[in-house]
C-alpha cells in the first residue's frame, strides 16, 4: 500500500490546497480564490491550520482549524474550532478519521468545536468521533413598529416586546480594549477569548465590519456584545455574533437593543448560541425561532436564501470545562464572507 502522508499544510503549498478546495468543496468559495483572506484566517507561521493527507503528493483530505491563539498568541493553542472538513471519496478507507486523530494528538489537549448546518450522516460520524452534540438556540427580537417585513416570513406581526433596563452602554473601539482590562468578563465562559481576540477577530476583520458594545451598571463593565449589521436590498438586520461575560447579563441589553433599532431600522435582531441559558433570552424580550409556526428567519444572506436553518454544534472537552462552555455565531468560520 502505497504510504499516506498527513502533516500541517506548508504555506508555500498554499496554492495545491486553493485548488483542492475549488475542485472538492466548493468553486469560487472565498478560500478558493482569496489568498489573502484565507492567510488571514489560517496561516499560523510558515504552515496553514490545515491537515492534510497526501498520497503521490496529491491532497486526498484536509481538516481546516483555527486556533484560539490565532487571534491573541497569548491564548491556548490547544484550543481549536473546526473548519472546512473534505475527503476525496473512496480515496483511502477511513482517511478522514486518521487526519482527525492527527489532529487532535498534535494540536488539540484541551478543547474542539464544530458547527455546521450538518445532516444526519454528517452528526451521527460527529458523534462517533466523540464530539457532544446539539442543535444551536436560534432568538430574536422583531423591531415593534415595523409594518410589512422584507427579511423574514411570516403570516401576521410577530410582536416581541423588548425589557427596559437600567444598565447603559457604549461602543469601544481597539484604543479602549487596548488601554481597559475586562480580565473578569472572561472567565465566566470555555474557550477562553480576550480583548486581542476581539480586536484581531472582529475590529481587525479585512472584510466584515462589526461593531462592539460594553455593557455597564455604575461605570462597572458586565458584558460585551459584537453586532454585524446585515443590509438585504432596501431593509437590513443585526445580528449578535459574540456575548462575553455572565449569561444573566443578557437580560439587560434592552437598551442597547433600542438604540440599534432607532439608528438602523433594522428589521430584527437575533443570535444563535449554545451555553446562554435563554430565560435571559426571554427576559429581555427574544423568542424562540423554532418554536413559532411558518416563522422563516434565514441565515444565508449571501447568496439570499429565506429558508430556516438549524446550526448544529459539537465539541470535544475535558470535563472540567463543559459547564461553561459557550459557542456562538462568530466562533469557528460560521461569520465568515462564503
Amino acid at each position: 500500500m502505497k504510504k499516506i502522508q498527513i502533516s500541517s499544510q506548508h504555506i508555500k503549498k498554499t496554492k495545491q490546497l486553493q485548488s483542492f478546495l475549488s475542485r472538492y468543496w466548493r468553486k469560487n468559495h472565498i478560500l478558493a480564490k482569496n489568498k489573502s483572506f484565507l492567510l488571514w484566517q489560517h496561516k499560523q507561521g510558515a504552515a496553514l491550520t490545515y491537515a492534510t493527507a497526501k498520497l503521490k503528493n496529491k491532497i486526498i483530505c484536509i481538516i481546516g482549524y483555527v486556533p484560539q491563539s490565532h487571534y491573541d498568541p497569548k491564548l491556548s493553542k490547544k484550543e481549536i474550532f473546526l473548519t472546512i472538513s473534505r475527503a476525496i471519496n473512496a480515496a483511502v478507507p477511513a482517511i478522514h478519521l486518521k487526519v482527525f486523530r492527527f489532529l487532535k494528538e498534535k494540536f488539540s489537549k484541551n478543547f474542539i468545536g464544530s458547527l455546521g448546518a450538518w445532516n444526519e450522516r454528517v452528526t451521527s460520524y460527529n458523534k462517533s468521533l466523540g464530539f457532544t452534540i446539539g442543535s444551536m438556540n436560534h432568538y430574536l427580537i422583531v423591531r415593534p413598529d415595523i409594518q410589512k417585513y422584507k427579511v423574514i416570513k411570516y403570516n401576521k406581526r410577530l410582536i416581541t416586546p423588548i425589557k427596559n433596563s437600567n444598565h447603559k452602554f457604549d461602543e469601544i473601539n481597539e484604543k479602549f480594549l487596548k488601554k481597559n482590562k475586562l480580565s473578569n468578563l472572561f472567565k465566566n465562559q470555555y474557550p477562553i477569548k480576550s480583548n486581542i481576540f476581539l480586536i484581531n477577530r472582529y475590529l481587525r476583520h479585512p472584510i466584515f465590519k462589526y461593531n462592539i458594545f460594553i455593557i455597564k451598571k455604575n461605570s462597572k463593565s458586565l458584558a460585551i456584545i459584537v453586532i454585524r449589521r446585515i443590509k438585504i436590498g432596501r431593509s437590513n438586520v443585526l445580528r449578535i455574533i459574540d456575548f462575553i461575560g455572565s449569561e444573566k447579563e443578557f437580560s439587560n441589553i434592552g437598551n442597547l437593543v433600542f438604540y440599534l433599532f432607532k439608528k438602523y431600522k433594522s428589521e430584527f435582531i437575533d443570535i444563535y448560541s449554545h451555553g446562554i441559558d435563554t430565560k435571559y433570552m426571554k427576559i429581555a424580550g427574544f423568542v424562540n425561532r423554532k418554536r413559532i409556526k411558518n416563522l422563516v428567519v434565514p441565515d444565508f444572506y449571501k447568496p439570499f436564501k429565506r429558508k430556516n436553518i438549524d446550526i448544529m454544534y459539537g465539541y470535544i472537552t475535558k470535563s472540567v470545562y463543559k459547564n461553561k462552555i459557550r459557542i456562538v455565531k462568530g466562533d469557528g468560520d460560521q461569520d465568515r464572507p462564503s
